[in-house]
């Protein structure tokens, strides 16, 4: 058995700066010798990539660089975690029971990653000020262990010793938000196992007490938070990847939840997004269907009510998807990541709920989620990219309960 260390770091991590620019045709290339590498010098992990992708004002996409992280990466968060004013990223392992903090732009050569170690089966994370001291934290669902692991922020992109929180079964997404109205962030998880999401209510100083628990469809794996009926308090709605559904759960202002409506979407949805895709002003969200390679539009009513907004093909077997003005034109754009297709599928919104295909881009490997971002500062969004390595399990058999 290896010994796990938890990396410790300090001033020297704020001058990491992420790898050099590749050319898009030279992406999947470089990866493939960056595997071959590791394994000649007989690592006991296959590790991961995260895919970096420059956006331009004509809404196409330049690759950028990527990065090595630790086994099958499963999300990526990207915030100012060391408060320098760069973007820096955060990428759940979920074989590699890690977590890979990437630091933004620098003048010097990139320097080794810090890690943090959460627990057996890190799924999802958020990166947001939990105690209110203006350093960011992380918070990580950890399905291995049911356990939302928070690690407070220090000074310089350092956190402290991790505080566990027990939660449902085998949690696979997490979301930040005030639930209950005392302006403290709460989080929330998807727990795939046992159909229920969890509820943990804030105190102000990074630790959590037990909120709810609701029920939720089967199989929950996908999670946002938003308000949808426009009482100015956050709800929740899931994606229930065994029941092809997605759920609305409307807040009571405590912490607790009602059932709002299930919506039938396609098959096997298990990731959603949250934007105005027909510019009235309401919460609209975006569904990624694995199993029907589509995305199912909901257009949402002021009453937090739902209805079918119509669907749109992706590449094969979406499994992310992330919301962005990619061409500047002020109306939200969706960009998918296809797993079985190996790639990218970028979907321009029309402003009336309908989106039209605009663009592929080729990976050369299995994408498992897809974040969008101004990474370098240019105003323009950017796209990253979780990236696992070759050979890696597909979505639905890291998502469905073991019978």
């Amino acid at each position: 058995m290896r010994l796990r260390l938890l990396v410790s770091f300090g001033v020297a991590a704020l001058f990491a700066s992420f790898l050099p620019a590749l050319p898009l045709e030279g992406y999947a290339s470089a990866q493939a010798a960056q595997q071959t590498q590791a394994q000649t010098a007989g690592q006991e992990e296959q590790n991961g990539t995260v895919a970096y992708f420059v956006g331009t004002h004509a809404g196409s996409f330049v690759a950028a660089g990527h990065f090595v992280v630790g086994d099958y990466p499963y999300d990526v968060v990207a915030a100012d975690l060391n408060g320098d004013g760069l973007v820096d990223m955060a990428v759940a392992n979920a074989d590699g029971k890690s977590v890979t903090l990437l630091y933004g732009f620098a003048a010097t050569a990139c320097q080794p990653h810090p890690t943090l170690l959460p627990g057996n089966g890190p799924t999802a994370l958020v990166a947001t000020d939990l105690n209110k001291d203006g350093h960011l934290d992380l918070a990580v669902a950890d399905s291995g262990d049911n356990e939302v692991v928070v690690f407070v922020g220090y000074r310089y992109g350092t956190f402290r010793q991790p505080y566990r929180y027990t939660v449902g079964s085998r949690p696979t997404a997490l979301v930040s938000a005030d639930f209950n109205n005392d302006g403290i962030p709460d989080l929330a998880t998807a727990n795939t196992g046992d159909a229920s999401l969890t509820v943990l209510l804030g105190d102000g100083d990074g630790h959590f007490r037990p909120g709810s628990t609701i029920a939720s469809g089967q199989s929950p794996d996908a999670l946002v938070a938003q308000d949808l009926n426009g009482d100015g308090i956050p709800d929740l709605a899931d994606t229930n990847f065994s029941d092809g559904t997605v759920s609305t759960f409307f807040s009571n202002g405590n912490g607790t939840f009602r059932l709002g409506q299930t919506v039938k979407v396609g098959g096997q949805p298990d990731a959603i997004a949250a934007g105005d895709f027909n510019g009235d002003g309401v919460t609209d969200l975006a569904v990624a269907n694995f199993a029907d390679s589509s995305v199912t539009i909901l257009l949402g009513s002021p009453d937090g009510t739902f209805k079918l907004g119509g669907t749109v093909a992706t590449g094969s077997n979406p499994d992310g998807i992330a919301v962005g003005d990619f061409n500047g034109d002020g109306i939200p754009d969706l960009v998918t990541a296809d797993y079985g297709d190996q790639a990218l599928t970028v979907l321009n919104g029309k402003g009336n709920g309908t989106f039209t295909w605009s663009r592929n881009i080729p990976l050369g490997s299995h994408p498992t989620s897809v974040i969008t971002a101004d990474i370098n500062g240019d105003g323009i969004p950017d796209l990253a990219v979780t990236l696992p390595s070759s050979g890696a399990k597909a979505p639905s058999e890291l998502r469905l309960p073991q019978q």
